[in-house]
Parts: structure tokens; C-alpha cells; sequence
């Protein structure tokens, strides 16, 4: 409320800030999906790719923890549908695999191209949509802290 009083017209600022706010959440919303799919993508490749040379028994651990957790999240949600299951600590244990997935499959990969005839060089063009891929998910990750920092430090400015 300080703030509002300070700053004299306060119904227009706080127009302002609910409009700003909205804008923030829809990207904040934009981004987690963004990264939901780069996710599930990951996810993928990192099965189809044999886990990166990981140790097994850690990754079958992890694998077992997701389906665990995700599981009883699940019949939580629709055996007390109307308790509140948006609480983050039931989910965060299925952040676990996905992170993994997607920290392994960010790492740097070398280019490597071992034709040398003139022809178009196949790795390279894979080279170039992973680095593309590699730029979406760090913007996404980038656009998803900035936007929920934003989305707090505007709540922490709404009088009600």
C-alpha cells in the first residue's frame, strides 16, 4: 500500500502492474511449456541413446522414483479431487529424470565430419540443429527464471 500511496495515482499504476502481470504470467506459462517438451524430448533421446553412458543401476533408480512418484501424484489427484494438489513438493521428485536427461543431453557435442569431398557434410547439419536446439532451451530456461522473478517481485507490489 506504501508504494501506492507514494506514487499519488494509484489506480492507474495498479492498471499498469495487473496488465504487465497478466502479460508476465501468459510468458511465464509460454515458457514452462516450452520446457515441458524440451523435456519429454530429452527424455527420449536419452533412452534412445543408451542414458550417455550413465551408470545404470542410478538411472533404472531414477526411472523407478518418476513412475513411483508420478503414479501416487496421480491417484492422489483423483482420489481427493477436491483437496489441494497443486502443492510443488508431490512433484518434485519427478523433476529428477528430466533434469538428468536434459543436462545430458546439453553437453557439448563435437563436430566432427569425416567426409571431405565437398559434399554436404551430414554431422554438420546435425551440429546445426543441435546448436539450435540447444539456444531454444537455454532461452526457455532463461525466459522462465526472468519471468517468475517478475511474476513475484509484481505480486510483492499489488496492495491486495
Amino acid at each position: 500500500d506504501s508504494f501506492f500511496a507514494i506514487s499519488g495515482n494509484s489506480d492507474f499504476i495498479k492498471v499498469v502492474i495487473s496488465t504487465v502481470g497478466t502479460a508476465i504470467c501468459s510468458m511465464l506459462y509460454i515458457f514452462g511449456l516450452m520446457l515441458v517438451a524440451f523435456s519429454i524430448v530429452s527424455v527420449f533421446r536419452f533412452f534412445k541413446n543408451k542414458f550417455y553412458g550413465m551408470n545404470k543401476t542410478l538411472v533404472q533408480m531414477l526411472i523407478i522414483i518418476f513412475a513411483t512418484f508420478l503414479g501416487n501424484y496421480i491417484v492422489f489427484c483423483f482420489g481427493y479431487p477436491f483437496t489441494c494438489t497443486m502443492n510443488f513438493r508431490y512433484i518434485v521428485p519427478c523433476l529428477f529424470l528430466p533434469i538428468m536427461a536434459l543436462s545430458a543431453d546439453m553437453k557439448d557435442k563435437p563436430e566432427i565430419c569425416l567426409e571431405t569431398n565437398g559434399e554436404s557434410c551430414v554431422q554438420e547439419k546435425e551440429s546445426r540443429l543441435y546448436r539450435t536446439y540447444s539456444a531454444l532451451v537455454k532461452f526457455a530456461i532463461c525466459g522462465f527464471c526472468m519471468c517468475g522473478v517478475l511474476v513475484y517481485v509484481l505480486l510483492a507490489l499489488m496492495p491486495y
